[in-house]
């Protein structure tokens, strides 16, 4: 999921509305309302030829962008300015309490859905973070469950970018607690290990695999590990450690970056995407995961503003369950991995995208305005299921075939 215009509080109070989707197969893309000019044309999705899609690469600098990150996680480890915890600890830490959902979802009444509102403070505050992707254990384990419990993660980035940070929440069905953990990369070296906030970093989708967190942000695939969660010693507005004491901008937490994939340049700015059909890219705006087949993978859609391209690529990443990252093409545990299929979509600003499972389909629901959506619906070859997509700032529109609306019938756990 990518929430590209500014939310508004309704958005932040049920970014986890929909999360009760989750068991159902079908996507739910919603973009931003009041466009100025058509963004949808008519048509299905179409399937990219391969010689395409096999131009889509995730390019990763190992020394870079793998090694040396992995070094200073280390390194900031053993100097003790920080203790490492895992997403349950955050969750349960009992930081901030959800409440009973408290506004309209604008979703089909007819449809069994449940969800929350985030605490008074995170709901009504106009401090300048806003939600953007959702992601849950459903992703991270076939099971649904982590250690025997229904975890969520809302990824946010904070006012121009300046921020990024995560909620891992646990939810019960009536009870909610939750933690934010801020994002950060880590710095210095061996004798001096530090970390900083991850910047430009809009934090459009969010997947969590095995112990991977993937974080989509345009020209970037970032890549977190919850086994290092960080708690700090010190809540304070500063974000590094000084005189061997750890903070992170009023956060009780912080993830590490452990990888970082690209695009194409990897010294272009963050979150910069050109065109794709001028360059041949499959921008990453959107992620969602397809455990469908005997191959993972994440499914990535891309967000242009108007008139910026014709269609929005989809990108399907074979992912490597031994890892828990991208599968790389020469069979080395990290390195460049090459997109294995692919779909045009003729929707400009794509907010999601995720496939139906059970009817080798994919819907793409398209919001325009508040009393109307663009929908579209077309074959693809290969099912895939798909955690939940959506934009609560604006009314639900769901997908109506053969008689029967697909929707929600479970509820959040």
């Amino acid at each position: 999921m990518t929430t590209r215009n500014r939310s508004t509080r309704c958005t932040r109070s049920l970014l986890a509305a929909l999360a009760s989707l989750a068991a159902m197969a079908f996507t739910l893309v919603v973009a931003p309302s009041a466009a100025a000019e058509p963004d949808t044309m008519a048509g299905p999705l179409t399937a990219t030829p391969p010689k395409e899609y096999r131009e889509y690469k995730l390019g990763i600098d190992r020394a870079i962008d793998y090694d040396n990150y992995g070094a200073r996680i280390r390194a900031v480890e053993r100097s003790g300015a920080v203790t490492t915890n895992g997403p349950l600890g955050v969750a349960l830490s009992g930081q901030h309490s959800g409440r009973p959902l408290c506004h309209t979802t604008g979703i089909n009444g007819t449809f069994l859905y449940n969800g929350f509102c985030w605490d008074k403070g995170d709901d009504t505050s106009d401090g300048g973070w806003t939600p953007q992707g959702l992601t849950a254990s459903h992703d991270a384990d076939p099971g649904g469950t982590y250690s025997g419990h229904h975890l969520y993660v809302a990824s946010w980035h904070y006012d121009a970018n300046k921020f990024a940070r995560i909620s891992i929440v646990n939810s019960t069905g009536t009870q909610w607690t939750y933690g934010h953990v801020l994002l950060v990369e880590p710095t210095g070296d061996e004798k001096h290990p530090n970390f900083q906030p991850v910047k430009g970093t809009h934090a459009d989708g969010a997947v969590w695999y095995g112990n991977k967190l993937f974080i989509a942000n345009g020209n970037q695939l970032q890549v977190y590990d919850f086994q290092h969660i960080w708690k700090m010693q010190q809540i304070s507005e500063r974000v590094g450690i000084e005189n061997g004491v750890s903070s992170a901008k009023y956060h009780q937490w912080a993830l590490p970056m452990v990888g970082e994939y690209h695009i194409g340049d990897r010294a272009a700015a963050p979150g910069y995407c050109p065109a794709p059909h001028e360059t041949g890219r499959a921008c990453l705006s959107s992620l969602s995961l397809d455990r469908s087949g005997g191959v993972a993978h994440l499914v990535s859609g891309e967000y242009y503003s108007h008139g910026r391209a014709p269609d929005a690529h989809l990108a399907r990443w074979p992912l490597n369950p031994a890892t828990d990252l991208p599968k790389t093409d020469n069979g080395d545990t990290v390195g460049t991995t090459t997109a294995d299929g692919g779909f045009r979509a003729p929707v400009r600003q794509l907010q999601g995208v995720a496939t139906d499972g059970t009817r080798r389909r994919e819907v793409v629901v398209r919001q325009r305005r508040q009393d109307a959506a663009e929908r579209l619906l077309g074959q693809v070859p290969r099912p895939r299921r798909h955690r939940d997509e959506g934009h609560p700032a604006d009314p639900v529109q769901v997908q109506r075939q053969a008689g029967r609306e697909l929707g929600a019938d479970s509820p959040l756990r």
